[in-house]
Formats: C-alpha cells, structure tokens, sequence
C-alpha cells in the first residue's frame, strides 16, 4: 500500500489478518483473493484455474478461512466471466510465449531464504508496472455469486479451504466452459 497509495483512496486495504477481522467485527463484508498476485501471474493459458501457490512450507492460504470461521462469517464464492479476454497487454502475451510465469512457479518452489523474497516483490512490481500497458477490448462481464461454502464447528481450516476451492472451480467450469 506505500507504493501505491491511490489504491487506499478506491477503498482497498492492506491483505493482513488484523484488518479482516476489525472490518468484520464492525459489519463489513471483506472480498479475498487467496491466491493473491501469485495466482495473477501464473499467466493465461492457466486462466480459469484455481491456482492457490504456496509461497512457502509454512504457507498454506487458508488465513481467509480462519478469519471467516473465527467470525461466523460466510464464505461467498465469486467469479467474473470473461474477466482474462477483457484486455490484451503485449508483455504479457509475449511473457507467456516465453513462458515466464512458468519459470516464476519453478523459482517459487525452492524457497531459498532471503533471495525467494526478494524475486518475489520484484516479479510483483514488475506484473503490477506491466498492468498499465494493455488494450481494452469489448466483451460481455457477468459477476457470478455462488452459494456460500457450508462448514461446522467441527471442520478444520484445511477442510474449508478444500471446499471453497472447489466451490470456487465449480463456479468457474459452470460459467466459462472453455
């Protein structure tokens, strides 16, 4: 959020737990991408997959799940349809023939201390600077809402995320087949 301050003044806020649960606690709902950029740079050809990588063996994206059941909070799948044929970036489309986002995938893997994060915030910055070159293209966006992810008392974090993954992959595979 220090690096790019305007996304504070559209209403977006730091992706750190504390947040979530102040937000919720109040009444707020809380929209959350477990994936989070590293599902945004898998590139397209992975489009349309739920792709939730582990940055590390400790990590294991199921914060939002622990929020949402120390809340009592429901978990709402949610899908844009048409959302990867909206726009065609060039660096994009080239980084994907030279399959980078593979290569960023493989580097993720071997978790080397000090070296992974920075690659990490560096790939980041470079994804989020290369966003701004893209061209518009006219297309049909429908926002689909699913029917929230059922769990207990008795179900653990991992048995949630399991289940909104795959809610979330239904979702998809019913409203863009290809």
């Amino acid at each position: 959020m220090r690096c790019f301050p305007f996304l504070r003044r559209i209403g977006c806020l730091p992706g750190e737990r504390e947040t979530a649960e102040a937000l919720l606690e109040v009444g707020y709902l809380c929209g959350v991408i477990p994936g989070g950029v590293d599902e945004a740079m898998i590139g397209h050809k992975n489009a349309y997959k739920v792709c939730w990588p582990k940055k590390s063996k400790k990590s294991s994206r199921k914060g939002f799940a622990l929020i949402a059941m120390k809340a009592g909070c429901p978990i709402i799948p949610c899908f844009l349809q048409n959302q990867e044929e909206m726009r065609f970036n060039p660096i994009f489309w080239f980084g994907n023939l030279l399959h980078i986002g593979r290569l960023y995938s493989y580097i993720m893997l071997f978790n080397i201390p000090y070296i992974m994060p920075l690659v990490c915030n560096i790939c980041q910055t470079l994804w989020f600077c290369c966003t701004w070159f893209q061209f518009p293209i006219p297309v049909k966006l429908t926002l689909h809402i699913g029917d929230p992810v059922e769990y207990g008392e008795n179900d653990t974090a991992k048995d949630v995320v399991n289940r909104s993954r795959i809610a979330l992959q239904t979702l998809i595979n019913k409203h863009q087949p290809h």
